[in-house]
């Protein structure tokens, strides 16, 4: 079978997820607590909510005690113990709570002749390959009944130092291997970050997928699944395989986390109150599970941070012959922490970032005095249009959308409500058969002649006797805004300005708002 598709994670729409679902299982940890910790705070109170509102699995490589101590423990009040279901070793043993305690309903161990194998594969290809360690946190090798599991740092072994021993997963790959040739009749795969286990055939995650399936009398499609290590070498993945069921990679711009629902399907909910609140249920142990950081300087929990939001309010100013204000006004220069952020919003799909530079540009207009000039002359025109300026096919099939759309339409509630008159957006402006990237084509003479010809009025847009605010995201040498100045002005439009997020050339760094020209 083929490896599945894991897209990025903002292609997974929430609302949609939590429709469809009927149980939502998850790895323990480094998902939902980190390796052998408990759950903190916050997470138990979310995780304990989503359990009064639909069924939830731990499905982890961990035993049984572990599993107690790092979730079981941790439920607050609000949990319903009911819904809980409990896969300890890789879903090779289940437990359900029965009202009063928590009982096995199975267990798939292994014999005792297999276990002694097991001990004697690991140890002899673990010192063939030279990872049979010296010095060791704890066991090395764990009897956990249905579940073998090799440490080659020891079960105790600190969570940095996991990580760093086997970053590419070679070594614990090259023993799996090693290992699965002498007990062809058992499933070995690789672990966690430094762990392999063993356990009967065919018994891993996708197992305990199956059986909570059939279990609860619901779809595969219906369950969704969170876990760490969903990469083809990870533990996690046989959950996201099962049946070719698609994948999904929700990293919150700087996380890798993965996340996987197969195949979505609409299920009816029990009512509306319900789903909207399992939504924020499960929205409140996403946003834990994957926190996002400043799209500029990677600062914990924030879009963008305020340090990273003042280096937008450096406001330059450039003169410019073509727009009635004389000159052209971008919000800050592109470099460091605002080149990062502007390309994580453009290229790299965060959209949460529309807010925060849709407050930016609106401040530019305010200071920049674009407000005073609309104000003093709107009755000279028919009307007032902000036009984003136009990205190639080639770049909205790439991004899949109009990054610029969200800011020009903020503007333009925020230029009407502040002018009293109506300013409306208009995508006016097309390029067509234009490649590459504008900042990665070289001087102003490759720029202008990438664009000549190429940008153009929609043939369904009158652009007679308006003001027009152009919006762009970065201006480099400006042949990208002086061509749409251009042929907006040859079809009849008063260019006002320019409004950018960000600008390359050395402008005026301005200290105090700016004055209408």
């Amino acid at each position: 079978m083929a490896d599945i598709s894991v897209p990025c994670w903002n292609d997974v729409n929430i609302d949609d997820l939590c429709a469809g679902a009927r149980l939502i299982a998850f790895d323990l940890d480094n998902t939902l607590a980190r390796s052998k910790k408990p759950m903190k705070d916050d997470m138990a109170e979310c995780f304990s909510a989503l359990t009064s509102l639909i069924d939830v699995a731990v499905i982890t490589g961990g035993k049984y005690a572990l599993l107690k101590s790092q979730v079981v423990e941790r439920l607050t009040g609000q949990a319903n113990r009911a819904n809980l279901h409990l896969m300890p070793t890789s879903g090779t043993r289940y437990y359900r709570w029965d009202g009063a305690n928590w009982m096995q309903v199975f267990a798939h161990d292994l014999s005792e002749e297999d276990r002694a194998k097991a001990y004697e594969s690991l140890e002899r290809n673990a010192r063939g390959q030279n990872i049979w360690l010296t010095h060791v946190w704890g066991e090395r090798i764990e009897d956990r009944g249905s579940q073998i599991t090799f440490s080659a740092l020891g079960q105790l072994a600190p969570t940095e130092a996991k990580e760093a021993w086997d970053p590419t997963n070679e070594k614990k790959n090259r023993l799996a291997r090693a290992v699965a040739a002498d007990l062809p009749h058992l499933e070995v795969r690789p672990g966690g970050a430094s762990s392999v286990d063993i356990s009967e055939k065919n018994v891993d995650k996708s197992f305990a997928v199956r059986e909570l399936a059939d279990i609860l009398g619901i779809k595969v499609d219906q369950i969704v699944f969170v876990g760490d290590r969903m990469d083809p070498d990870g533990n996690d993945y046989p959950a996201a395989r099962y049946q070719g069921g698609e994948g999904h990679l929700p990293k919150r711009y700087r996380e890798t986390v993965r996340w996987n629902h197969c195949q979505s399907v609409t299920v009816e909910p029990d009512g509306s109150p319900r789903m909207n609140s399992m939504t924020r249920a499960c929205s409140q142990v996403i946003d834990l599970l994957f926190p996002r950081g400043c799209a500029g300087c990677d600062r914990p929990d924030d879009v963008l941070c305020e340090d990273c939001m003042a280096l937008f309010s450096r406001s330059s100013a450039q003169t410019f012959d073509g727009v009635a204000m004389g000159s052209w006004f971008a919000c800050g220069w592109y470099r460091g922490a605002v080149r990062q952020a502007v390309l994580a919003w453009k290229d790299h799909g965060d959209e949460e970032c529309d807010r925060p530079f849709s407050e930016t540009i609106c401040r530019l207009a305010e200071t920049s005095g674009v407000i005073d000039f609309i104000h003093d002359r709107q009755n000279s025109y028919r009307a007032v249009f902000v036009v984003p300026a136009p990205s190639s096919h080639a770049s909205m099939r790439r991004r899949g959308r109009r990054h610029m759309i969200p800011i020009v339409k903020r503007l333009a509630s925020f230029l009407q409500r502040q002018t009293g008159c109506k300013v409306t957006v208009c995508d006016a402006l097309e390029n067509k058969g234009i490649k590459g990237k504008s900042v990665q084509t070289k001087g102003a003479a490759q720029r202008s002649q990438r664009l000549k010809g190429h940008v153009s009025v929609r043939s369904s847009v009158s652009l007679q006797n308006t003001m027009v605010i152009l919006v762009d995201d970065i201006v480099t040498t400006g042949a990208t805004m002086r061509s749409c100045v251009e042929t907006m002005r040859k079809n009849g439009a008063t260019v006002i300005t320019v409004l950018a997020l960000a600008h390359t050339p050395a402008g005026k760094q301005m200290d105090e708002p700016m004055q209408a020209q």
